[in-house]
């Protein structure tokens, strides 16, 4: 059976050494990548089978977008009935609590996704979620710019994955932005933040250190190696545009200066260059660029900035959904997932607010994303 066996598999696999045991003599046998059929080299080592199916059985659990209606009409009390109901820890009825314990759901969902994940699943998945690291970060920095209490920095953070919050409580509670980086050693980011320290150490310079840092290191970790890794590099790189779009806009908004190295390289569609010559354009001049027919996004330029940033990150989650359906066994239908995920956790956190202000139904129907 064996002999057949190599016989029938002798244009796969190649016979590295010889061993005395029949189980050895089975591992030692290894898939040539070059002479493998293309569908065989599209995924890397890691238990992508395993997490994907692990991942579509919880997004069936995600909330319709019909069921958004439905909540609408629920009182506060109900509100948070319904969210007890799907498994959140909450301890009142208070907004507070509410958006503790979707912040905590949320996180525990992507913390057991990183557990079962394995090899380059577990490293891809781990890295990309250090972008709720980075924004923790920068709110204690920007706490720091703004003077805010340590108490309500403390209740802007995020979710954190590899920085403990505790650490960035402490930090916040120094009185100099020197003091407030020093108090930061240890993390990844310290090092990244001295850096930029050594410049004009404005707000804008610190934040976009810290974004450069964090898609240059998820750039090089995903690769460019295999088709769906590809896919998902030009999916961090339209995201990179999206985030050069909101800054851009934001600050010619604002009649800032856009200094050198403020904008991120890197962009699926708009490389530095182009950014470079929109930069000095006045606001209105940028949309109307914006909008030219060459940019598969330019419907989606609003003449509000956040109108323009929520279009352009709901068509990302869009394409992620498009292409995980393509390739149903990748880093690609993960990602989609946590991205559904953070939407459903953003959603829910604007209904308990509206409500808790007093909004209109409508007006909290317009916020949802």
């Amino acid at each position: 059976m064996l002999k057949e066996y190599l016989a029938l598999k002798t244009s796969l696999f190649t016979r590295v050494e010889k061993k005395n045991s029949f189980s050895s003599k089975i591992k030692s046998f290894r898939i040539i990548p070059s002479k493998m059929p293309l569908i065989w080299r599209l995924y890397e080592k890691g238990n992508y089978g395993y997490v994907c199916a692990r991942v579509k059985a919880r997004r069936r659990q995600l909330l319709p977008k019909e069921e958004y209606q439905r909540l609408l009409l629920l009182e506060q009390v109900e509100f948070a009935r319904f969210l007890q109901d799907r498994r959140y820890d909450i301890s009142s009825q208070e907004f507070s609590a509410i958006e503790k314990a979707l912040d905590n759901g949320f996180e525990k969902s992507i913390s057991e996704i990183i557990a079962f994940s394995e090899q380059r699943v577990k490293e891809i998945i781990t890295e990309y979620v250090k972008r709720f690291d980075v924004l923790n970060v920068k709110t204690v920095i920007r706490g720091e710019f703004t003077d805010a209490d340590p108490k309500d920095v403390e209740e802007a953070l995020s979710i954190g994955f590899s920085v403990d919050k505790k650490l960035l409580y402490e930090a916040s509670k120094k009185p100099t932005l020197q003091e407030t980086v020093e108090a930061l050693k240890g993390i990844e980011y310290y090092p990244v933040l001295k850096a930029a320290m050594k410049k004009d150490h404005t707000l804008q310079d610190l934040e976009n250190a810290l974004d450069v840092n964090y898609y240059r290191k998820m750039l090089d970790i995903v690769g460019r190696k295999s088709k769906t890794n590809r896919l998902f590099h030009d999916f961090l790189r339209r995201e990179i545009d999206v985030v050069n779009i909101d800054t851009l806009l934001k600050l010619r908004r604002d009649g800032v200066e856009i200094k050198d190295g403020i904008l991120l390289s890197g962009g699926f569609e708009l490389d530095i260059k182009k950014l470079h010559a929109l930069k000095n354009k006045n606001y209105e001049e940028i949309l109307a660029a914006l909008r030219g027919k060459k940019y598969s996004f330019s419907k989606l330029i609003k003449d509000d900035v956040a109108e323009t940033t929520r279009s352009l990150e709901k068509n990302l989650v869009k394409s992620a959904r498009r292409f995980s359906r393509l390739y149903p066994v990748s880093i690609v239908p993960i990602v989609h997932f946590m991205l559904s995920k953070e939407t459903e956790m953003k959603n829910l956190r604007i209904i308990a607010g509206g409500k808790e202000s007093g909004l209109s139904q409508k007006r909290i129907e317009e916020m949802l994303e």
